[in-house]
């Protein structure tokens, strides 16, 4: 076999940069993923999400504080992790794994940067998607109806 690489090709060195944020979360692995899954809901209960439209089998618009984002789900396996890409993100990657750890548990958060430069911009909104969704597993796990949640009311971010 014989591999022909073309003349007008570039090649260029991409130095990625991940965040990993973790919060130990009282309720089910399954309760977690279901959120988590349910990409239209995440206004309901996070902070920084405003609106979400799908736009696609596995395809969403967000928009939120930091602007406009098309995320597609890359990979889900039910109560372990959710994958995504995005586009008009910092984000080029998002990951959010899902382990137990004794009666709730460990949900991190990793995101895949293009570049450093924006590690700290991204840092906070980081915490607070994981506080928010803390606070909403929380309440739905200790019987808490989904309709009477008001994000604003339950999260104070420290």
């Amino acid at each position: 076999m014989t591999i022909q690489k073309s003349q007008n090709t570039k090649s260029k060195v991409i130095n990625l940069v991940s965040i990993e944020e973790i919060s130990e979360i009282d309720a089910s692995a399954e309760t977690v993923f279901n959120i988590l899954n349910d990409n239209l809901n995440y206004p309901k209960w996070s902070l920084g999400a405003e609106e979400i439209k799908q736009i696609g089998e596995g395809k969403w618009l967000t928009k939120s504080r930091i602007g406009e984002t098309t995320v597609t789900r890359k990979e889900a396996v039910p109560n372990e992790r959710l994958i995504f890409t995005n586009e008009g993100s910092p984000f080029s990657e998002v990951g959010e794994f899902i382990t137990p750890k004794g009666d709730g548990v460990e949900v991190m958060v990793r995101g895949t940067l293009k570049d450093d430069s924006m590690l700290e911009k991204v840092r906070k909104p980081t915490q607070e998607f994981l506080k928010s969704l803390k606070t909403y597993a929380e309440f739905l796990e200790s019987g808490g109806n989904p309709d009477d949640y008001n994000k604003n009311e339950l999260i104070t971010i420290q």
